[in-house]
């Protein structure tokens, strides 16, 4: 496939015997973990609750797994999974996916990309770094003047790929594995932000990617 985004929701749905019911769903891509279901049993209704994964999945061929785990062969706990869908990305304009009219320079050999998805923070649209092969960086500038403050929706994916932002070269943050929003007070003069993605040496980690969405500068 080109690279896309997964989603799917799965439940699940325990016996009757107290202490022994409980189960852990894994999903894997490539025989790398990268969901699990261990929800903690709702007494009324005996299942986990429905629950929606969305993750990135990278271009060429994936095997995706879906693995239940009773833990305790008296178990009678199932696993359910529905609307499980692979949707490839709609490129979309710079402008359109981080919502500013922003100029920004672009890794030349790793290049940014507008996308629409549903991974966005917005439920729209967002930038997506570069696939940069293990080891590698994905870069993004963009040039400010001061004063004024900058503020951006970002998330990382996955293993252990580091996505930072700096200012002039010093980092300022490091972004986590849920959509997050930093404000960066930029001081009077011109400025350059860097988006740096990072992906790990590790070939056995999840295939990990850096989204940025909704920036916004102000000027003081």
């Amino acid at each position: 496939t080109e690279r896309s985004s997964l989603s799917f929701w799965w439940n699940q749905r325990y016996g009757n015997v107290p202490n022994l019911s409980y189960g852990t769903a894994t999903f894997t891509s490539n025989g790398i973990s990268r969901a699990w279901n261990n929800a903690n049993r709702n007494e009324t209704t005996a299942e986990s609750g429905w629950q929606q994964v969305i993750l990135p999945l990278a271009s060429g061929t994936t095997t995706l797994e879906w693995q239940y785990d009773p833990e305790s062969p008296m178990s009678t706990g199932t696993l359910f999974l529905d609307q499980i869908t692979i949707t490839p990305y709609q490129i979309t304009s710079i402008d359109e996916a981080t919502d500013t009219s922003l100029s920004f320079i672009h890794d030349a050999e790793f290049p940014w990309q507008g996308v629409i998805s549903p991974l966005a923070s917005d439920g729209q649209d967002h930038l997506i770094a570069g696939d940069p092969t293990p080891g590698k960086s994905s870069t993004l500038e963009a040039r400010v003047t001061g004063p004024g403050s900058l503020t951006f929706d970002w998330l990382k994916t996955g293993g252990l790929g580091t996505y930072s932002v700096l200012l002039d070269g010093k980092p300022m943050a490091n972004a986590s594995s849920e959509w997050s929003n930093i404000l960066l007070s930029i001081p009077p003069g011109d400025h350059t932000v860097t988006w740096n993605y990072l992906r790990s040496f590790s070939a056995s980690q999840p295939y990990t990617t850096a989204l940025l969405d909704k920036l916004a500068f102000t000027s003081s």
